[in-house]
Parts: structure tokens; sequence; C-alpha cells
């Protein structure tokens, strides 16, 4: 065990008197976010911290409560099966293996928070700071070029986005809306209540107005709809729903750039046989041939990391392979590709298990965060392939795994214990509470 308690003056862990790892679950989810490279040495003390202070009891319990986590392990599993049948070059087969050990991150992470709802609110606090302090750079790019973004021409109507690309950003604030929003429902007072809302609004405004692209409108729409189907039933459902089609009415009608962007998409769907260069275009002609890729090989696959060689021998004009062949903008497709119906199996049971896990939760607002997630994840799924993006990988596995440690049914969490409702600040800190 790592001793801490050894620390006067420093701020402890409620829970157990451990100052550490109420540091490192919210520099984590501070900074990957914002700094993804601090973020992977942060990862690294993590995991020497749960290494140090591993008990093999817990771990069992966690692994019981959490059986997506057999499902993580399987996928990673086969990944690393798949490399003895694969014609990929080593260099290849090496990036997929980084790139999948993401599936792995959840086990680390939930050894940190499982069971220890002071860390899982520290950790979703250092998230939504992480993403609101986004939200606001966005706004102020419209009137400064700020040194820390992305986007560095100001204007109504640009392409603002602070960190990676505004693919990556829009699917990560997307939970930042889902979160603000409940937040603002359950919020005790009237100021809490106008704070989350504006937060909402604002997370809302910088995907839908001042981002380029459809993937953070479809995400955003996916996470409220989750979220919805997990919060509310019957004639609230309804209500909300419809209420969900008459917001979105108003922001594409308000939204010239979102107009173009719907009308620009429709286009480039009914051209893209002659122009695949455009990013419907592209994404099409990307399904075609990897569902060829499947049908070659529909059990087990082509292997870990052929999509990028293989690909190439199923299209008319191998020439032109290096623009289509990195992935095929679907991680179901990917993982049916290269793992045939057995990686595709495991993907979808592991979304499943996702939304099993807040089924089984004993906390309802926790379970629809859940849901919020899922939904982003199958929406990003099918447009994009997030689990070999570096920044969108890190952010499902980490939130993945905070969602978990807040869903986990017959935990002794603390969230099962009466609250304390003497702090004005309870609701607005712990996840639970939204």
């Amino acid at each position: 065990m790592i001793e801490t308690s050894k620390m006067p003056g420093l701020m402890a862990h409620s829970q157990n008197g451990k100052y550490w790892p109420a540091f490192l679950a919210g520099a984590l989810f501070l900074l990957f976010p914002t700094w993804i490279a601090a973020s992977h040495g942060v990862l690294l003390l993590i995991t020497i911290y749960v290494v140090a202070d591993f008990d093999r009891q817990r771990f069992a319990s966690i692994v019981e409560r959490a059986p997506v986590l057999w499902t993580l392990g399987a996928i990673y599993l086969m990944v690393i099966v798949g490399t003895t049948y694969s014609p990929a070059p080593w260099k290849d087969i090496l990036l997929h293996w980084q790139k999948y050990l993401r599936f792995l991150y959840p086990f680390v992470l939930l050894l940190l928070l499982a069971d220890r709802q002071r860390l899982q609110e520290i950790a979703l606090n250092a998230f939504m700071t992480a993403m609101g302090f986004i939200a606001v750079s966005s706004w102020l790019n419209i009137w400064f070029v700020l040194p820390w973004s992305a986007s560095k021409k100001p204007g109504w109507g640009e392409n603002h986005f602070v960190i990676g690309d505004h693919i990556t950003q829009n699917v990560m604030m997307a939970l930042f809306v889902v979160i603000a929003l409940q937040r603002a429902l359950q919020a005790p007072d009237r100021n809490r209540r106008l704070f989350w809302a504006l937060a909402t609004l604002s997370g809302t405004v910088s995907i839908t107005h001042l981002s380029f692209g459809r993937t953070g409108l479809v995400v955003l729409l996916a996470g409220l709809l989750g979220w919805m189907f997990g919060k509310f039933s019957g004639k609230k459902l309804v209500m909300v729903l419809a209420l969900l089609v008459a917001v979105g009415g108003i922001a594409i009608w308000t939204s010239s750039a979102m107009t173009q962007r719907i009308q620009k998409g429709i286009a480039e769907a009914e051209h893209s046989e002659d122009n695949r260069v455009t990013s419907i275009g592209h994404r099409l002609y990307n399904y075609k041939i990897t569902l060829q890729m499947m049908a070659a090989a529909p059990i087990i696959g082509h292997g870990t990391a052929s999509f990028h060689t293989e690909f190439c021998k199923f299209m008319e004009d191998p020439t032109d392979c290096l623009r289509y062949a990195w992935h095929p903008h679907n991680q179901f497709l990917m993982m049916g590709a290269e793992h045939g119906i057995a990686g595709l199996g495991l993907y979808i049971l592991m979304i499943l298990m996702l939304v099993q896990a807040g089924r089984r939760s004993p906390d309802n607002n926790s379970a629809a965060l859940m849901y919020g997630l899922v939904g982003i994840l199958i929406a990003d799924s099918l447009v994009n392939s997030p689990f070999f993006s570096s920044r969108e990988s890190q952010f499902f596995a980490y939130a993945m795994a905070l969602l978990l440690s807040m869903n986990l049914s017959g935990s002794n969490n603390e969230a099962d214990r009466p609250a304390d409702t003497t702090s004005g600040d309870a609701t607005l800190a712990s996840p639970h509470q939204g």
C-alpha cells in the first residue's frame, strides 16, 4: 500500500484520508481534453498507484459488478490474436496494439474510482471544468485570436475549435451538454439552475453555430436522445422529444452555417458516385469497399491492422489507396473488416453491456448519463472510427470508466448512504445529483 496519510496540510481524500487518488483523478480528467500529452503522464502515475495499492478481492468485486470489462479484455485479446494471421507489416500492427490499448484503460481507472464517490465527483467536475474552458474559448474565438486555440480566424461563421479538430471537440462537448442539462434540471436554487442552463446553451451553440461539420450535430442529438430515454418515460418522454425537435428546428433555422452543412451533405450524398473526395462521398465509398472486405473474410476478418493494405486490393483504382485506406470512418465496419463477425459482435456486445450497466444501476441519474454516452458512442462509431482516433479513444475510455464507476450495482458507494444536506454545494458537485 502507498502511505500518504503523513502529508499534513494537503487536501485529503474524503473517504480514506489519501490525497493522491483525488489529485490524480482530477488531473487526468482536467488534462485529457485540453493537454493530452500531459494526461499520458498522469495515467502512468495512476497505473503505478493502483498496482501498488492493488487488492485482489476488490478487483474481483469490480469485475463481477462490471462484466463489460470481460468484453473489453476480449476485444484487446482479439487484436493480439489477429496478429497471427494478419498480412500487415509490423509497424501497422504495433500501431493498432497501441491504439486499441485504450480498451483496457477502464480496468485501471475503475480500480481508482469504483466505490469512491468523492473521486467520481472530482473527476466529473474536472472534466466539466476543462470542457467549460473549451466552450468559453470557442466563444472568445469570435473576437480574439487565443494563443491556446487551434483556430486562429476570428469572426462569426468561422470554424472555432480549440483542441484537436472540430469533430473530436464536438464529440466531447456533446457529453458536456448532456451533463450540464441534467445539472440544470436538478440544481437546488435559481442561480445554479441559471449557471448550468447557460453552460448547456454555450456548449450547444459551440457545436451548432461555432463549428463546421455535421458530426457534432449528429452526436449531440444522439447523446440527448439517449439521455432522454434514460431520464424520462411516458408523457414526459413525448414532451421532451417534442421539445428537442422544436429546439433543433430553431437551431437549424437560426444557423446559416448549419443549414449550409445539411444542404451540402445532401448534395454530396446525391453525387457520391461521381465525387468520392467529399466528406460524404469519401465515407460512402469507404463503406462500400469495407463491406466487400467483410464478405471476403466474414468470420475472423483479415487480421489486425490489415485494413491499411487489404482495402487497396478491393479498390477499382488501387493507385488512389492512400486516400481511403487509413480507416473506414465507421468503427463497426473496421472491427468487422479486420476481425470478422467475432470482432463486430464483441464491439456490439460492449455497447449492450454499457446499456446493461445503466439498467442495473442503483442511481437513475447516473444511468441516464450512461445512456447519453452510449448514444454518443453509437453515433460517432457510425460516422467515424473513434477507437482508432487518439483523442476520441481516450475520451470514450475515460468517460466509460467514470460512468461505469458511478453506475456499479450493489456497490459500497457513498451514494448509497443518505446525502449530507448541510452543504449547499452537494448537489452541484455530486455526479449522482447531475
